[in-house]
């Protein structure tokens, strides 16, 4: 079967997978409650009982009524929301909560705050592989790192980091993960926060949370020895495809990412038939969606007028022009 042919039939196959995806993305958080809270989870008529720390999906209803007096919600962990008391519902909003503040797919909430780039909510990722990455503000100076167990203990801190930077890396962090993942505890918020003697003026400093989320011990195994079998392709475009598919299978779509933009340039750089690099486009225009990666879906669906009328990311970034 030629290479091109099938590339394309494994991007109709993931396409519906790849859609789906974002909209099993946490779009808020239960923070506090004084009292009881119900929620009908998604399109679902039966009411349950709202606990603190519970997970808000789009479309799902919550409401504080009778032996409530206070509910507050968090949209991406970041924007604090009080949801009004009485019998009517509160619907959750489709936020883009993988995409920065001033540019959301979704309508996110505009304001100002320091915003994490990666990791996005809910990401998946590799111990050995975390780092964390936010957009400089040139007001910010100095930033706080914090990571803890999932509305649990903490990990791993450090203050006073360069903010002007942008990016940080730990291998303490690292360590720290792994050993946690390998006693099976996988759930994370980092939070970055404007150090406090950086603005005194602000009392109450600036801050973003992100939950993400660390394959297990088992999986990051099977990975491994999946990639391992791949080695063994001698087409460098099929190894890095092969890569990338392996990568999303367990949810690492950055570095799913990553292998397919390599696929592409490769294309081009041996020159490869359009049918070939057409598939190949396609499923990186695929890949890039899965990340909120916007302005490259635009891009690659433009260099390809075709693309549109196939693939259902081209027409939903299409109508946001």
């Amino acid at each position: 079967m030629k290479i091109g042919i099938l590339i394309a039939l494994l991007t109709i196959l993931l396409m519906p997978e790849m859609i789906r995806a974002q909209s099993g993305v946490p779009r808020a958080v239960v923070i506090s409650i004084k009292g009881k809270a119900r929620i009908k989870r998604n399109k679902s008529t039966r009411e349950e009982n709202l606990p603190r720390g519970a997970n808000l999906y789009t479309a799902d209803r919550i409401k504080c009524d009778k032996g409530c007096t206070d509910l507050k919600i968090s949209y991406c962990n970041i924007y604090p929301k009080s949801v009004a008391r009485g019998p009517s519902w509160t619907t959750i909003l489709a936020l883009n909560c993988g995409a920065k503040p001033d540019g959301t797919r979704g309508g996110a909430p505009k304001g100002e705050g320091i915003s994490i780039i990666s990791p996005r909510e809910s990401e998946f990722i590799q111990p050995e592989e975390f780092s964390l990455r936010w957009e400089p503000d040139r007001s910010v100076s100095k930033v706080d790192i914090e990571v803890k167990i999932h509305l649990g203990e903490d990990v791993w801190s450090q203050k006073g980091v360069d903010g002007s930077k942008g990016s940080f890396e730990s291998d303490d962090l690292r360590a720290k993960l792994k050993e946690n993942q390998m006693n099976n505890v996988l759930v994370f918020d980092v939070t970055l926060r404007e150090s406090k003697n950086n603005n005194e003026r602000n009392s109450e400093n600036r801050k973003q949370r992100v939950t993400f989320r660390l394959i297990s011990d088992k999986d990051q195994e099977d990975l491994t020895n999946g990639l391992r079998f791949i080695e063994g392709e001698p087409d460098g475009i099929l190894r890095a495809i092969g890569r990338g598919l392996e990568f999303n299978e367990y949810q690492l779509y950055s570095d799913a990412l990553r292998e397919i933009e390599q696929a592409l340039e490769r294309a081009y750089d041996q020159k490869a038939n359009e049918e070939t690099i057409t598939a190949i486009n396609n499923l990186a225009i695929l890949m890039n969606f899965q990340v909120y990666n916007d302005a490259r879906v635009e891009q690659l669906c433009s260099s390809q007028k075709r693309s549109r009328s196939f693939l259902k990311p081209c027409v939903l970034i299409g109508k946001q022009k």
